[in-house]
């Protein structure tokens, strides 16, 4: 499905040319997911916000502080808040695509909902 071309206000109203972007450097995944897995690819990251309680925050902070302490001095400087939340993720969803509803984190949201 093809998006159609937001059109340039701000040049049309100052009789400014639109510029064309580049071919290629514009892709528009057919879903959110497909958004993911391209930039998974690429290797581009995206900030998105996501709302945690302060015990999860704190907990985040903590984890961060142990692994750093276990880490080497190179690899200190890869263990962010976000690479453990990202790696976390990870884990937790290639457990729920082999476990499915045993999963732990399917059990846990499960369990919490009834």
């Amino acid at each position: 499905m093809a998006r159609k071309k937001t059109p340039n206000v701000l040049d049309e109203l100052l009789g400014n040319k639109a510029t064309e972007p580049a071919e290629g450097n514009i892709r528009i995944p057919e879903s959110r997911n497909a958004g993911i897995l391209t930039n998974q690819r690429s290797g581009r990251r995206t900030k998105e916000t996501y709302y945690l309680s302060a015990e999860i925050v704190d907990t985040l902070e903590t984890a961060r502080y142990n692994l750093r302490q276990m880490a080497t001095t190179e690899k200190r400087k890869q263990i962010s808040k976000s690479s453990i939340v990202e790696m976390a993720l990870q884990l937790a969803f290639e457990d729920l695509e082999v476990q499915e509803q045993d999963s732990q984190i399917a059990q846990r949201i499960v369990e919490r909902r009834r």
